[in-house]
Parts: C-alpha cells; structure tokens; sequence
C-alpha cells in the first residue's frame, strides 16, 4: 500500500478513475491515508461522473461535495437496479425516481439518441436486460392493479402507485399488458378512465390534474391518457410518419428539458428557471430579461395587452399576423408548428357509458371499456402574441406566455370547415409542472378548450399531454384525451400534406 500512495498524486488519481465507482466503498476502507486521499481529490468524482454521464455547462458550476455526492447516489442507484431484490426496489423506488429525473435534468439535449444519460436509462430499463425494473417502477400503478384483478377505488391511490404512474409517463413507451409480453391488455382499463366523465369537473381544471383543486398533475390520469393514445396511433398504423410518431414511442425519448428543438447552451443558460433567476432560455428573439411584477404589463400596450380590459373577454378569432421585426420573447418554445393527436368516442357510446347504467357508489371505478375510437391528426401554426406576469394562482419562476394561430386536419386537408383558429397561453404550475391551455375557434367562436402538461418540463421534445372538452364545461361531454409536439421551429411549416407519402 504505501509503494501506491509512493505514487505522484496525478499518477494515482489516473489510476483511481479507472476503478468502478462501485469499488471506491472497499478502497475507502483500506486505509486512512488512501481514504483521505480519495474524499479530498475533488477532481477524481468529477472525471468519474463525466466519464460516464453527459457534460453540460450547467454541471460544470458544481462545488467538489455535489461531484462526490452525484456518484454516490448514482452508484446507489445502479446497485438497486441491478439487484433481482424486488423488495428492496420497491421500497427505494422514492430514491430511484429522483435519481431518474436528476439525471433527465442533468442531460444534454444535443440529440436524443447520443445522450450518455438517456443511453443509461435504456439499459437499465431495458425489457430484454433489466425486465424486473420495468415491472417493478412502470407497472405498479393503480391502472395495472385493476388489470391484474384487484379493484382500487378510484382518485384514492397510494403514493407508490401515483409514483409508478409517473415513472410510466417518464418512461413513455407504453406498456400494453401487465406481464410486457403477455396478460391482460391494459387499454381497456385507461379507456374507463380517460372516458369516464367523472374526471372531468371544475377541481380538476377539466384536465390532468388531482381533484383537489391544488393543480397538482394526476399522473394515474396522463398515464391513462398515454395509453390509449399509444394504442389508437398504434392500430392506425401512424407510427411511421417520422413527423407523426410521438417521442414517448421511444423510452425516455424528448424527457431532457430544452430538447424539443436544440439550441446549442451556454454557460449561464439555466435548466430550469427559478423565481431569483432571470428567464433567458434559448429561442427566437433576444433572452427575456427577468420581468419586474409592476412593469411587465407595460411591455405591450394596445388591444392585446394584459392590462386591457378587452384581453379577458374577448372571444373573437384571433388571426396568424405578419411576424415582427423583432420578436417577442419565447420562453417556453411555443412560436413553430406542432402536430396534435385527438381522439374520441362517438357521442350516443360516451353517454350511454356514463348515463345509462345504475349510479356507481363513490369511488367505485367505470367498468374496463373495449371500444373503437375516432383519431384525428391536426396540424397547429401558433406564435407568441403577448406575455403577462404570472398570477397569483400560478408558478412564479416564468411569465404566462399567450400565443395565436391556426390549426388544420392532418389528412383531410381539403375540408375547409375543420380548419380553426387556436388560440391559448402557458404557465408555470404552482408545483413547477408546464400548463398549456388551448382553445379551437370556429367561425369566431369558441367550441373547445384542452388542458395538458408539457412531460419534461421547459421545451421539452416529449410534447404536452391532457384533455380535451367542450369549452362550456358541459358535464355531459364531449371530451377525450390530446396530446401535441413541436415537429418544426417555423410557424409556417408542414404546409404540403398533400404531397407526402404517408
């Protein structure tokens, strides 16, 4: 031992990074001078942790004790993950699930497919490799209990199973069957949940969230939502058109924040914005400066300005306007063209799913419901119109953010009564989480309105995912579930359908 620590340090800090971090635990244990000498050199736990994890700007500001603690917890992590004791992941799935978004929000998003973090959570939640994991953290939430036989009361579930919900989500490529490769298909169960009425009320905003009125996210609810719109694009055989297949086709695919369309970072581009930082994410336009409460009202005056009165009110179609010289600030992403996904029932099946029967006693989940759903593609143009300090109600990190445009069918681009106006705004949570609000504008009036979370966070690639409704909150329906992705930076982009070979 002493001819090693004989060694110069640089020599011997060489040789310790290409021990495991797994190994260090023995080696610390060896002896006091060989321990020091490993919890003092700062430099070995970075080189550790970029030698197998993505290198970001933000990172690099990282004091020598959050390098040590990183790998770590990391290394905790894989031993969980690696270990055949489901006991033991379950009762460290708190742990794993934070590991997983650390490591989401520590990523670079230069590509999806070459991120050594997204690269990692493959592995480790591999079907093949690691099949225990996927059934352990993905398949454990109240949707899966109730395809395997029990019967969970509804809006009621365990901390553990919300958790697995959203490690569901995160996750994204859909699990169909409550054994991966066989059992009891799992559609049936998230088509009862999404179609269920009853879902849909003002404590819920109409939309994912818990029915508590906290605008928490209901992750049972999106993980419902992603389901059935996984398997509606799935038997549709849409899967193909690379400007139609979703990222949560792809595990874990677009989950880095800034990821949906890659601007390259700088040092001082924050992750994720907090309340003390200024807002100066990448995007079209100059970095928005961080926006003073008592002035940024005062930004854009006119008809259109947070301080008119006519700016909450008014309900007419809002028209896709020449783009300014200089435009607006686009914190989250918003300005370019998106592709939605919507789906539904027809109506007089809806109804006599949730009317016609006996009232269910409370709590009491709608049966499982094998159905055949309606799907449309749309194709949204939209740019930012004008910005608002947050309110009271919301998350105070971001400003809320309105955009306009329009939005037309995917396939039956030559019907010229399903084309709308859309119009909308986004917003931080209270929670942290992205809200976008939506509204479809026909002939100058309002007809449907969709609430969703962006999964991911801040102009994330995975896109946002909720509900659709009538925008009178009409509690017997319609309404089913949505989702939409940035497929191009141009609001005037995908203008040619007609010309593609789908």
């Amino acid at each position: 031992m002493s001819q090693l620590l004989d060694l110069p340090y640089e020599v011997l800090g060489e040789i310790l990074r290409e021990v495991e971090p797994s190994s260090l635990a023995p080696l610390l244990l060896c002896c006091k001078d060989l321990n020091r000498m490993i919890n003092e050199n700062a430099l070995l736990f970075k080189n550790m942790y970029l030698d197998k994890w993505d290198d970001f700007p933000h990172k690099r500001k990282a004091t020598s004790v959050q390098w040590q603690i990183d790998v770590k917890n990391l290394t905790k992590w894989e031993k969980i993950l690696q270990s055949d004791n489901i006991d033991l992941k379950l009762d460290e799935m708190p742990f794993v699930a934070d590991c997983i978004q650390q490591i989401l929000s520590n990523g670079s998003p230069v590509d999806d497919e070459t991120s050594r973090n997204l690269i990692q959570l493959r592995r480790f939640f591999d079907e093949t490799t690691y099949p225990s994991n996927l059934k352990t953290y993905m398949c454990n939430s109240a949707l899966f209990d109730r395809a395997r036989g029990s019967t969970p009361i509804l809006r009621s579930s365990s901390s553990r199973q919300r958790l697995s919900a959203k490690l569901h989500c995160i996750h994204g490529s859909t699990i169909k069957s409550t054994e991966l490769a066989s059992g009891e298909d799992v559609y049936p169960y998230a088509a009862s949940v999404v179609y269920d009425l009853r879902n849909y009320t003002p404590e819920t905003l109409w939309g994912p969230f818990l029915p508590d009125g906290s605008e928490n996210v209901d992750w049972e609810m999106m993980e419902a939502i992603l389901i059935v719109l996984s398997h509606n694009l799935r038997i549709c055989r849409i899967y193909h058109n690379p400007l139609i297949e979703p990222l949560w086709s792809r595990p874990f695919g677009g989950m880095i924040p800034n990821s949906h369309i890659f601007v390259p970072p700088t040092e001082n581009m924050p992750l994720a914005p907090s309340p003390s930082e200024p807002t100066t994410l990448p995007g079209p336009g100059p970095p928005m400066a961080p926006i003073p409460p008592a002035t940024a009202s005062s930004l854009y005056d006119g008809p259109n300005s947070p301080t008119s009165a006519s700016a909450s009110t008014s309900v007419s179609a809002p028209t896709l306007t020449k783009q300014p010289s200089t435009p607006l600030p686009d914190p989250y992403g918003i300005t370019g063209t998106w592709m939605r996904v919507v789906c539904f029932l027809d109506y007089n099946e809806l109804f006599a799913y949730n009317f016609t029967s006996a009232p269910l006693p409370p709590g009491e989940p709608r049966p499982a419901l094998s159905t055949t759903e309606a799907i449309r593609m749309i194709v949204m143009h939209v740019s930012v119109t004008r910005i608002a300090d947050p309110g009271p109600e919301d998350g105070q990190g971001m400003p809320v953010v309105h955009f306009s445009g329009t939005s037309r069918p995917r396939y039956a681009y030559w019907d010229p009564n399903a084309r709308a106006h859309v119009r909308g705004e986004v917003r931080l949570t209270r929670e942290g989480e992205v809200r976008w609000t939506t509204f479809s504008i026909y002939h100058g009036e309002e007809r449907w309105r969709s609430e969703g979370v962006q999964i991911g966070g801040v102009r994330s690639a995975r896109g946002i995912v909720g509900c659709w409704f009538d925008k009178d909150y009409d509690v017997h329906g319609p309404a089913g579930p949505t989702a939409f992705w940035k497929i191009s930076e141009d609001p005037n982009g995908e203008q040619d359908p007609e010309d593609d070979d789908d």
